[in-house]
């Protein structure tokens, strides 16, 4: 291709571009108050008919839930002529999803102060729900802080968010728990199957937990606390994260970090296997009986084992 025709074809990518733009401008501004900004309303939802699963989808709002005062389950939640909820139970599941209403081009993220006066509002959605005993919970968030009271009981539990923090309280989690989040610190307690989280920097903390399968974390720079929490097998991998195990069982363990350190107590009989670059590793064991076996490999990181 030579000069002058890479040139003209620059030159045009560069026009269309424009063109683009302008149009967008003019089709936003086209019967719109260009100052005008979104209108939010506080909006009550009140389920009658019955339901197991919990399925909530949320674009920047926090969720919580909250044990019902009355018995009955009440949502609270905010619109607006351009961001919606639907809310509905289709078969055995109660779906809460954002819906957002406005038009293509409104989206179009043009830096120009007089027109963008509008937008999306962060408000809270609340979920107040009778205490006790539920199926599946599904919730999908991106900015979204997602807490969960006590008193509950979920069957398989799924919950994805970029940056929001997640908590699930003491409530029981009885079968497969996967979460998954980019800088959002996870807390959970109470699970009883198997666990699968996966953070780049968020802290992740598993608290009282008896898991019949396997338990595996990968982070890279958030830190690992286990505390009082057994599996049949366990993978904990981190870059530079520190893990802390307090009361930690497990009859196959695999560890590994590039600079991230290992302070752990565990008991019972275990199978450890821990590799690392720089970080250390300091393991005290309740009994180092036969059976006892530990894989070490390091580049200049250090290994202690001690006996209780």
């Amino acid at each position: 291709m030579n000069k002058s025709t890479k040139t003209i074809l620059i030159t045009a990518g560069i026009c269309i571009t424009a063109g683009l733009v302008i149009s967008a401008i003019a089709i936003r501004l086209n019967g719109k108050n260009p100052s005008k900004a979104a209108t939010y309303k506080q909006m009550t939802a009140n389920i009658t008919e019955d339901f197991s699963n919990l399925n909530v989808t949320e674009i920047s709002n926090s969720i919580t839930i909250l044990p019902s005062s009355d018995g009955n389950v009440n949502i609270e939640y905010w619109d607006s002529d351009e961001y919606e909820h639907d809310i509905r139970v289709e078969g055995d599941t109660l779906v809460i999803e954002y819906k957002d209403t406005g038009a293509w081009y409104e989206h179009i993220n043009i830096d120009i102060p007089w027109l963008n006066k509008g937008g999306f509002e962060e408000h809270d959605t609340i979920i107040y729900l009778p205490e006790g005993e539920y199926g599946n919970l599904d919730i999908e968030g991106v900015s979204s802080d997602i807490s969960i009271s006590d008193g509950y009981s979920f069957g398989n539990v799924s919950i994805n968010t970029v940056s929001g923090a997640i908590n699930t309280g003491d409530s029981s989690l009885n079968g497969s728990v996967e979460i998954n989040s980019t800088s959002g610190n996870v807390s959970i307690a109470n699970a009883s199957e198997s666990v699968d989280i996966n953070t780049v920097s968020g802290n992740v903390t598993l608290n009282d937990s008896s898991l019949s399968s396997s338990l595996e974390v990968n982070t890279t720079s958030g830190k690992v606390t286990l505390n009082n929490v057994s599996a049949s097998f366990t993978s904990v991998n981190t870059i530079s994260g520190n893990m802390n195990f307090t009361d930690f069982a497990s009859d196959d363990t695999d560890v590994g970090t590039t600079s991230g350190s290992l302070n752990a107590t565990v008991i019972g009989s275990y199978h450890i296997s821990t590799g690392t670059v720089s970080g250390n590793m300091n393991i005290n064991c309740d009994n180092m009986s036969d059976g006892a076996e530990f894989s070490f490999s390091s580049t200049s990181g250090d290994l202690t084992i001690t006996q209780a």
